[in-house]
């Protein structure tokens, strides 16, 4: 998956089937990576940024991970969820995340 950040000068890369595979935060206009994210637990399937454009959300089988986008750190790890997860998305003023199988 690509996400393009509401700024218009960052992209978020990741998708894959092996868990521990890092989803990538790249600068648009020279393609360097700024931080590389690990969503360790489970594969990763889906990718949600927030509209606020501080927030990331990543999806795997079982957990969401919520990320900063200024610093590259994790703030919150949702793990244990009941049902296979396939979406994502994060309210419009960042307070909501949503997870969807």
């Amino acid at each position: 998956a690509v996400r393009v950040l509401p700024d218009g000068r960052r992209l978020v890369t990741g998708i894959s089937p092996h868990a521990g595979d890092p989803v990538v935060v790249w600068k648009a206009s020279d393609g360097i990576a700024i931080h590389l994210l690990l969503h360790r637990h489970t594969p990763l399937r889906n990718l949600g940024v927030a509209p606020c454009g501080e927030l990331l959300a990543t999806v795997g089988d079982y957990d969401i991970g919520l990320w900063d986008l200024a610093t590259g750190r994790v703030r919150l790890r949702l793990d244990g969820i009941r049902e296979p997860l396939r979406q994502v998305a994060i309210s419009r003023d960042c307070a909501i995340v949503i997870g969807q199988s």
